[in-house]
């Protein structure tokens, strides 16, 4: 349905007005279906990013859960230094260094862990050693 051209434009005047009199912003129902749709799709694609992410990070705890207790059962207490790098593997670092375990001894891991991921120099103005030997001497 249409309305004449000058009813029309007095329609939108009075429209405006009360808009602006109120501060209310009309939304189609068109507008209003596309707004529910979006929100819809963004929810639905949210989740599924949020699924992938946490299999994501749920696969990475359990390589490092798994390289520590190894480490632990082979070379009894594991370094601090040694466990914070492996937070900082990737997960295909961290199965790759699965095979290290059975190394002879923990200045092999240490030198492996050190090759993938070399220690930064300083964390928070702290000294840190940047080598396998200096780190093995620590402990």
């Amino acid at each position: 349905m249409r309305l004449p051209k000058a009813l029309e434009a007095a329609f939108q005047a009075e429209l405006v007005a009360y808009e602006e009199e109120r501060k209310v912003k009309y939304i189609t129902s068109i507008e209003r279906m596309a707004t529910q749709k979006g929100r819809k799709e963004g929810r639905k694609e949210g989740r599924k990013e949020g699924r992938k992410e946490g299999r994501k990070e749920g696969r990475k705890e359990g390589a490092i859960r798994l390289l520590q207790k190894a480490l632990q059962l082979r070379f009894g207490a594991v370094p601090t230094e040694i466990q914070e790098q492996l937070e900082r593997l990737s997960v295909e670092q961290l199965e790759d260094l699965m095979e290290s375990v059975m190394a002879q001894s923990l200045e092999d891991i240490t030198q492996k862990v050190v090759a993938i991921a070399p220690l930064p120099s300083e964390i928070d103005g702290l000294e840190v050693c940047s080598d396998a030997a200096t780190l093995e001497a620590r402990f």
